[in-house]
């Protein structure tokens, strides 16, 4: 009987060292993941935060060849009505 006893005893303990191996290679295996998710959200993230400071910097180059576009186009305009208004007044 005691025989019997003895090898209950170790198969249970064979059981919860089982049960503890199994339960931590589970919750490492869920870390692990966790871990790969948050850095594939990380660099999602850090990509739109990219893609906007290159779109925000687009616009303001356009916006400033476009500005400086339409202070040539001004500028030349204002020669040509000057030129133009000079030209009147030498007809008096």
């Amino acid at each position: 009987m005691k025989k019997l006893g003895n090898v209950v005893l170790v198969l249970v303990i064979i059981l919860l060292i089982a049960a503890i191996g199994v339960g931590g290679w589970y919750f490492v295996k869920k870390d692990k993941e966790s871990s790969e998710r948050i850095a594939k959200l990380e660099n999602q993230i850090a990509g739109l935060s990219d893609k906007k400071d290159e779109e925000v910097t687009d616009k303001n180059k356009d916006n400033n060849e476009t500005g400086t576009t339409k202070s040539d186009k001004t500028a030349k305009a204002n020669e040509a009505i000057k030129k133009a208004l000079n030209k009147k007044s030498f007809k008096r």
